[in-house]
């Protein structure tokens, strides 16, 4: 059973910084396109990930029953 997390977190967490570093430089790539120079480029996406990394842990530290109250009362206001 411990094997089969193992696996599992492999899968998750060991390709998971590959697709981090591809979507920095997708965004990275994005703002120099817009005319950012690569470093502020790069220090925008940095800073973008890094706030929505800290968010995201945030949350998820919060009761996981007020999201699911939020997203219930969101499909109430839509009906």
């Amino acid at each position: 059973e411990n094997e089969d997390y193992l696996d599992m977190a492999t899968a998750l967490s060991g390709s998971g910084p590959a697709y981090i570093f591809l979507f920095i430089e997708a965004m990275v790539d994005a703002g120099v396109h817009m005319g950012f120079s690569r470093d502020v480029a790069t220090t925008l996406v940095h800073q973008t990930l890094l706030g929505s990394t800290l968010y995201a842990m945030q949350a998820s530290t919060s009761s996981s029953s007020s999201t699911s109250t939020d997203n219930q009362q969101q499909q109430q206001q839509q009906q």
